[in-house]
């Protein structure tokens, strides 16, 4: 894949901690997968050199039943990697397959040349793990925002249109 396709997903969380020249090596090991809509990528079991990061398009994640019925995982949409906790496996196995909702656009990026840069640099690696720790905090403060809100919402439903306006407002208007 080219730099300048690949420059597109700079700001991607899995790649915007590398400097440039290992977002330039990582550029010229992947490349770029184009899929009809319903193609398969891989198949449950198959061996993960890859992860993915979708750049158009939408990617179903699923498992078949015995039955033969499919269970979705995941969509996944534009931005949105998968496959990638795969290459800190000891033997990495796709646990699901995967199949283009529509026509899809895919960067295929090589687990080897990626695990190659973080096993290098100690720095990548720490700023990758600070970026992650606060992506995860911002999910749990994003969580527990929306049952707040949840509760709010069910709250307000319960009371006099009287007191609407003490709930959910800031504790200290309420104690001033």
């Amino acid at each position: 894949m080219n730099l300048e396709q690949f420059s597109s997903l700079r700001q991607h969380r899995l790649l915007a901690t590398l400097d440039e020249q290992q977002f330039a090596r990582i550029a010229a090991a992947s490349h770029c997968i184009e899929l009809s809509a319903e193609q398969m990528l891989f198949q449950r079991g198959a061996a993960a050199r890859h992860f993915y990061i979708v750049m158009a398009g939408q990617m179903r994640l699923s498992l078949q039943s015995r039955s033969g019925h499919e269970k979705i995982v995941e969509l996944l949409g534009p931005g949105q990697a998968f496959a990638e906790a795969l290459m800190f496996s000891e033997s990495p196995a796709f646990p699901v397959t995967s199949i283009a909702v529509m026509p899809t656009t895919l960067a295929a990026i090589p687990n080897a040349d990626y695990l190659g840069i973080l096993r290098a640099s100690t720095e990548t690696c720490l700023r990758m793990l600070a970026d992650e720790a606060a992506e995860l905090h911002l999910d749990d403060t994003l969580r527990a925002l929306r049952e707040a809100i949840e509760v709010c919402q069910s709250e307000r439903d319960k009371v006099d249109p009287i007191d609407e306006a003490h709930i959910c407002a800031p504790r200290d208007a309420i104690l001033h």
